[in-house]
């Protein structure tokens, strides 16, 4: 595990006026990629993005969620409209492709296009009143939509058709839904300070803000604040601290709060609802399990250890990806050359090198890619290796129910990349589509795209009839 960077990301781009640019011309080309890793794969295909053009009038295309509607934006006559399923909608002077957003469950669809009048965000083929131009736009997860609207140079947030006062500046990326979607935050910058606004009430000013989140339940909202050179947690309006630093926090259930501190110059601790555990040289986010157990990992000196409610394990060289499967603690390790999955303290078979960990919702089932020394990459799905040399990292995915796995790999005999269920290769995957994807968000984290490349793969993988390995 690299060192933890031990800063609270602020909040610091602003909305501008310009309403980002609609007038995408290209769409990629696809080939067989030859690597194991997801990140190398997006970077890849941002380059193939920015060199190939070959649709002319197709401006863009992809699917809802569930793969189920298929979405292309086409020009023709100095105009973009969107198709849907083959059913051209009204024709407008331009779409913000960056703007083009489903909700969760894939019934409605929403993004910014250009009248004569101005911009108007489209949902579902009604729009809005026309704004000078349209920022963030997103769904929530009860299907709420939100977005940031230009306003004759000051801003509002529109949340479903409603707008909101007036503010001088809405920060980029702070739109926050509570998990059940019924609450909805974000950061305004004010002079020269900022301030959240929850439930459309304004918060008090602070020099600077970040890391703002809501609870599980979506009954308590937190966030960094800093006042007069030192860092505060506001929880729920009232501050804690002050801090020498804070460096994350995280909000469990049933009222459990975990913050990574430093309050003196002998090391970061972890505060387990107010209370310091010991010091370390670095720390690691802490995790609650649903029912409110608590773990993370720290290092002293050249190791790592990962700390269960105060229990303290064995030394390693590094950790990653720890989390909660139910109540399961699960994460991966390396000890010297040695790297293996640790589920509730027994370590699994060693290998030379693990991919990322993923359980079924109900945490019962857990696989990851794995390459042992000297064989081929293979999924190891509770606890039984099924070869697959050439998968791709990071899209491995379990069914609802966990028995059922997929993932993408290179097919060499058919030179494409397919989608594996169970260890068949069951359809081709298509690299136009997700280089349209990244097209959408070329500057967002590869975690980002991932995590959608994932859920295609899932819905393919819940969409195919079952298979036996």
């Amino acid at each position: 595990m690299s060192a933890y960077s031990l800063r609270v990301r602020l909040y610091r781009n602003i909305h501008v006026a310009s309403t980002i640019s609609s007038q995408h011309k290209c769409c990629g080309t696809g080939c067989a990629l030859q690597n194991q890793s997801v990140s190398r794969w997006v970077i890849f295909l941002l380059a193939l993005f920015a060199s190939a053009c070959a649709m002319r009038y197709r401006v863009w295309y992809g699917h809802s969620p569930d793969r189920l509607h298929r979405v292309e934006v086409v020009e023709k006559g100095g105009h973009q409209q969107i198709h849907i399923d083959g059913e051209p909608q009204r024709r407008y002077r331009g779409v913000a492709l960056e703007t083009i957003r489903f909700s969760e469950d894939s019934q409605h669809l929403a993004y910014a296009a250009k009248i004569d009048a101005g911009w108007v965000i489209v949902i579902d083929s009604t729009h809005s009143r026309p704004w000078a131009g349209i920022g963030e736009v997103q769904f929530g997860p009860d299907q709420r939509l939100a977005y940031v609207a230009n306003d004759s140079g000051r801003w509002r947030i529109v949340l479903e058709g409603a707008p909101s006062p007036l503010f001088d500046a809405v920060m980029k990326g702070s739109l926050t839904f509570s998990p059940d979607g019924r609450r909805l935050a974000f950061v305004v910058a004010e002079g020269e300070g900022f301030r959240v606004v929850v439930d459309g009430e304004p918060g008090p000013l602070y020099q600077a803000i970040g890391a703002l989140r809501f609870d599980p339940e979506g009954k308590r909202l937190a966030y960094v604040a800093k006042r007069e050179g030192q860092q505060y947690l506001s929880l729920n309006g009232k501050l804690l601290g002050p801090f020498l630093s804070l460096a994350d926090f995280t909000l469990g259930p049933n009222g459990r709060l975990g913050m990574l501190v430093r309050s003196d110059e002998a090391g970061w601790c972890a505060m387990i609802d107010g209370r310091e555990g010991e010091a370390f040289d670095n720390l690691d986010t802490i995790h609650f399990s649903q029912g409110g157990r608590h773990a993370y990992a720290a290092q002293r000196d050249s190791l790592w250890f990962v700390i269960r409610e105060g229990e303290r394990s064995p030394g390693y060289s590094s950790v990653g990806e720890l989390t909660f499967a139910r109540e399961s603690l699960i994460y991966q390790a390396r000890l010297d050359k040695d790297a293996f999955v640790v589920v509730d303290g027994v370590r699994g078979p060693s290998l030379q090198r693990i991919g990322s960990l993923t359980t079924s919702p109900d945490g019962a089932h857990l696989a990851y890619l794995g390459q042992p020394w000297g064989g081929n990459i293979s999924v190891f799905h509770d606890g039984a290796a099924h070869a697959v040399p050439r998968a791709l990292d990071g899209t491995l995915v379990l069914s609802d129910d966990g028995p059922r796995w997929a993932c993408l790999a290179l097919n060499e005999a058919r030179k494409s990349i397919e989608v594996v269920i169970n260890g068949e290769f069951r359809r081709p995957f298509d690299l136009k589509e997700l280089t349209a994807l990244v097209m959408l968000a070329p500057n967002a984290p590869n975690a980002q795209h991932a995590k959608k490349l994932r859920r295609w793969v899932k819905a393919e993988l819940e969409a195919s009839p079952g298979v036996k390995y």
